[in-house]
């Protein structure tokens, strides 16, 4: 496996979880995680039917970007004020979405 994750048990002070990638440690939301599960399913996909290998690539290509654009609307644009209940954006916010981000570019270098 290329990733390891474990729990925020520090308490409050910095929620996420964190994500082990490439000898790096990453502080992550839950989303990141998923869509990490979902392109270990989808890498497993094309490994398995080559043929299907070029569809898959494109529909990682797809997620990567609606990824990144949603992390732009929630955090950038306050749009999770709206829909999360959030009162504002803080640093810990920002902090966890930079590093998600982080992720999602690491992961393109090696898709």
């Amino acid at each position: 496996r290329l990733f390891s994750t474990s729990s925020d048990t520090k308490g409050k002070r910095m929620a996420g979880r964190e994500l082990v990638f490439a000898g790096r440690s990453y502080r992550v939301v839950n989303s990141l995680l998923m869509l990490v599960s979902f392109l270990e399913r989808y890498l497993s996909c094309a490994t398995q039917f080559s043929a299907l290998s070029s569809s898959v690539l494109s529909k990682i290509t797809e997620m990567f970007r609606f990824y990144n654009e949603r992390t732009n609307s929630l955090v950038l644009q306050a749009e999770a004020c709206k829909t999360a209940g959030l009162k504002r954006i803080n640093t810990k916010n920002l902090v966890l979405a930079s590093q998600s981000l982080s992720v999602v570019m690491s992961l393109m270098d090696i898709v």
